[in-house]
Formats: C-alpha cells, sequence, structure tokens
C-alpha cells in the first residue's frame, strides 16, 4: 500500500512538471492566458522560488495588458508583512488599475494610503482615491466619509492640545504672579503697589488671550489652505481623467469609421468579381480586414514586435473593463492571429 501511494504522489509530481513545462514554453510566447496560469502553478507549490516565479510571470502578463494579473501582483504585495518596498510596488500596480478606471482599485488604493502613518499628505492622497471612486458606490462613500471623520479628528486634537499648552502657559504665569500678590496684599503700607500689580496681570491677561486668538486665527487659515490645495488637485486629476477617457473614445471611432469604409469597399461589385478570381483568394480578404482594423497596409506590415506595440495600445481602446465590448475584442483578437501568421508564414516554409 505504501509502495502505490509513493507511485501516485511521483506521478502527480511528474504530471506537474510537465504541465509547468508546457504553460511555460506558452508564457514565454507572450500568451497572457499561460503567464497568468503558470504564475498560479507557482504560488500552490513549495519551492523556495515559487512566489518570486509567481510574481515574475504575473508582471509579464500585466505589462502586457492584462488588469488581472495586475490586480493580483497588488494583493501579493500587500499581504501580511509587506516591506516598504512591496507596498510602493502594490502602490505602482492599484493605481495603474485606478487610472484606467477600476473602481476596486481605486478603493483598494485609498486603503493603502489610509493605512500608512498618519501624516496629512496620504490621508488627502486616500480622500482623492475614494472621491473618485465614490460615484454610485456605497463602499467607497463610506470610506470618504470615514478619511473625512479622520481629518477632523486630527484638526481637532491639534486645536485640543494648543488649548492645553496655552492653559500650561497661563498657570505657570499665575505661580510666578500670585507670591507677589500676596506679598502686597498682606502689607497694609503700600496700596499703590497692589493696584499696579493687578494692573499688570491684567495686562498679561489680556496678552495671553490676543495670543491666543491670533494662533487659532492662523491655524483656520492654514486649514483653509490645506483644502484649498486638495480641491485643486483633485479637480486636476478629474481633468486628467476625463482627457483620457476622450482620446480613447476618439481613437475608437476613428478605428471603427476606418473598419466601416474597408467593410464597403470589399462588399463593392468590383470587390466581388475579385473574389470570385484566383488573385484576391478569401485568405487576402481576411487579412485586408485585419490590416483595416490594426491601421496597417496590406503591403507595408511592419515587423512582429511593432504589430504586438499596436495591439496593446487597441486593446486599452476594445477590451470589456476599458469600455469595449466583447465582440470587439474577439474581432481584435482574431486580427492579431491572421496578421502574425501571415508575418510568420515565410518563415515557417
Amino acid at each position: 500500500m505504501k509502495f502505490v501511494s509513493l507511485l501516485l504522489l511521483l506521478f502527480c509530481s511528474f504530471c506537474m512538471a510537465e504541465s509547468i513545462d508546457v504553460l511555460t514554453a506558452k508564457a514565454q510566447n507572450n500568451d497572457v492566458e499561460a503567464q497568468i496560469l503558470l504564475a498560479d502553478k507557482y504560488l500552490t507549490t513549495s519551492s523556495p522560488t515559487s512566489r518570486v516565479d509567481a510574481l515574475y510571470w504575473f508582471e509579464q502578463a500585466a505589462n502586457n495588458g492584462s488588469s488581472q494579473a495586475a490586480a493580483r501582483l497588488a494583493s501579493l504585495y500587500l499581504e501580511d508583512g509587506a516591506s516598504k518596498r512591496d507596498i510602493q510596488e502594490a502602490i505602482y500596480w492599484l493605481t495603474r488599475l485606478a487610472l484606467e478606471g477600476s473602481t476596486d482599485a481605486q478603493i483598494n488604493l485609498g486603503k493603502v494610503y489610509e493605512s500608512l502613518p498618519q501624516l496629512p499628505k496620504t490621508l488627502d492622497l486616500a480622500e482623492v482615491w475614494y472621491r473618485t471612486a465614490s460615484a454610485g458606490n456605497e463602499k467607497a462613500e463610506e470610506a470618504y466619509s470615514g478619511v473625512l471623520e479622520k481629518k477632523f479628528n486630527a484638526q481637532r486634537a491639534k486645536q485640543i492640545s494648543s488649548i492645553e499648552q496655552l492653559e500650561i502657559q497661563f498657570d505657570d504665569l499665575s505661580l510666578k504672579i500670585d507670591p507677589i500678590a500676596k506679598k502686597v496684599l498682606g502689607s497694609s503700607v503700600n496700596n499703590d503697589s497692589l493696584i499696579y500689580t493687578l494692573l499688570g496681570f491684567s495686562m498679561i491677561l489680556i496678552m495671553v488671550i490676543i495670543w491666543y486668538h491670533l494662533k487659532l486665527r492662523n491655524f483656520s487659515i492654514q486649514s483653509s489652505a490645506l483644502e484649498t490645495d486638495s480641491d485643486y488637485e483633485k479637480r486636476e486629476l478629474q481633468t486628467k481623467l476625463a482627457e483620457k477617457n476622450h482620446q480613447l473614445r476618439q481613437q475608437k471611432k476613428q478605428l471603427e469609421t476606418l473598419y466601416r469604409q474597408f467593410k464597403k469597399i470589399q462588399s463593392s461589385p468590383q470587390q466581388n468579381k475579385a473574389r470570385t478570381s484566383p488573385v484576391a483568394p478569401a485568405k487576402d480578404q481576411k487579412l485586408s480586414l485585419a490590416c483595416a482594423l490594426f491601421g496597417f497596409q496590406i503591403n507595408a506590415i511592419p515587423s512582429e514586435k511593432n504589430i504586438k506595440i499596436r495591439y496593446k495600445q487597441l486593446c486599452k481602446i476594445y477590451h470589456p473593463d476599458l469600455k469595449g465590448s466583447d465582440d470587439e475584442m474577439k474581432r481584435l483578437n482574431g486580427a492579431l492571429k491572421i496578421i502574425l501568421h501571415h508575418v510568420n508564414a515565410p518563415l515557417q516554409r
């Protein structure tokens, strides 16, 4: 029985090793899905370098445009015991996702900034991301309200601390003046000294009150200036996001117009004749459609590297997570396969 168990264990290990080898070969060819699966495989192994390998393949998939891989990277970097460097890496990937419009990434980025040491700047950044994600999201709205409450409590604590320090200074002044006042009151000879002492005490008290009011006024001015700077940063961030979305929409409209025009040309009577002739087979028509979708000319197709760069740019327009659709993404993937097959065909021959 022990021998059978040992054989099963060895067989499972062999299968897993073979599966990792197959996935590695696909991942090295920039197969995003294989890269994510390979990273998941490494996370389930007990190798000393398994976590490092998983982070590497998740990062490759994220650089190839996978939002899922970027989210997994941020999650791994934020695990228990994360160092300062890990937190900075997580902030980098969450910021990329947040700028692409991911509400979950915006909320998680706010949580990370909120968990950092309680400096005014980190709370301001958390407030910005919570507010960006709060449109129609109850979870983000609650977090946004919590950050505002924390900032209010911090300001109130500073005011209370200033008042306590003022009271301590006032008590010290009272202690210094009280012995003199008692001595003057105990003497029935010099009544003028008592009057001067009381006048001096009153002047000091008035000066302390004036100083306190001036300090409170300066504090309110600083608080309002801080709020103004924060509002300016928010408006600037919202403007940048709006400009990016507008550019993506314009690019998408231009590509769709180009594709429709090319389809119209393909459906003309002359094109129908060309389809029946041996000069323009169905394969060339598919290649022409694919080149039109990528914005290439069929007689001037660039190298495989430039094709993939163009594919990543188009993914930002047609991906379902970035205001595209599944049909458009399928059409883009099909066009990529046709163009790559045409480019690599001479090499295979």
